[in-house]
């Protein structure tokens, strides 16, 4: 699949969100990975779509959302969130119709909820096949509502929100959790200094590269709450990074010495006592 992340920075003077991803997407229904994609989009002209999973279905996805915020006069954050959850589900019950019920001899999806009165045993053998191809819908919003206050939340499964404010930051994709358990590592606080924060979650990609499917270009972006624009990282910027982090120590070299000497004192004492 791939690797996702966003994550809120915030000072005095505003705020920034950061997009860090691959650009490896699964294509055929996940049978193929490629590198050489964009793993985000404007949808609107505060925010920002990311996905991870099939390219063509949460292509979809992203493409109704696009359509679906333009129309929206006021930019609360409520009604992003509706917007955009809405437009998922829209393009997910369509998915399920045209991709999944034609196998069972179905035509629509009021169909397929029938089927829990008619045949308990069909409808819960469709309904995981829904539950696995929805494990490939996963999309990842960033953006500032109509206050200019950051905002991070995930859509994914049947429609499900996870609203991601208070932790300041997200991943979705199969290096999510390699990722995550990077900046937890690391120590994620939005108001870190900003070059420290962008160090942590692009150092979290390099680390999520350990995972299966995640590719190792790096796209880097940030977008900042007085500025209608997007920022965006060149490769020679990104290698600079990367070399900076595979330069750093994985280990103390004073305390590995101090446990060598701790353990050869311990077995000593031992084999002391032992031969007497």
């Amino acid at each position: 699949m791939t690797v996702c992340i966003a994550g809120i920075h915030e000072d005095r003077e505003g705020s920034s969100l950061m997009l860090i991803c691959d650009r490896r997407v699964s294509l055929f229904g996940g049978l193929f990975s490629q590198d050489g994609y964009a793993k985000y989009t404007q949808v609107h002209r505060d925010w920002v779509g990311m996905f991870a999973g099939s390219i063509e279905e949460t292509h979809l996805m992203l493409q109704e959302v696009r359509r679906a915020i333009g129309q929206l006069k006021v930019g609360s954050f409520e009604k992003v969130v509706k917007c955009c959850r809405l437009s998922y589900m829209n393009v997910r019950k369509r998915l399920i119709e045209t991709r999944i019920l034609p196998d069972y001899d179905m035509a629509s999806y009021l169909e397929f909820t029938k089927a829990t009165r008619s045949d308990e045993a069909l409808y819960l053998k469709i309904r995981e096949k829904i539950t696995e191809a929805e494990e490939g819908w996963n999309l990842l919003f960033a953006g500032f509502d109509n206050t200019r206050t950051p905002h991070i939340f995930i859509v994914s499964g049947p429609g499900n929100v996870e609203y991601c404010d208070s932790q300041k930051v997200a991943a979705i994709g199969s290096g999510a959790f390699a990722a995550l358990f990077w900046i937890s590592f690391y120590g994620y606080h939005s108001r870190r200094s900003l070059g420290e924060l962008l160090f942590g979650a692009i150092s979290a990609k390099f680390f999520a590269e350990r995972a299966q499917d995640v590719g190792q270009t790096t796209v880097v972006t940030t977008i900042r709450s007085d500025i209608h624009g997007l920022f965006h990282f060149n490769d020679d910027e990104i290698r600079s990074i990367r070399d900076a982090w595979n330069g750093l120590p994985k280990y103390s070299e004073g305390a590995v010495k101090q446990l060598e000497s701790r353990m050869a004192a311990a077995y000593g004492l031992v084999r002391h006592h032992a031969t007497k």
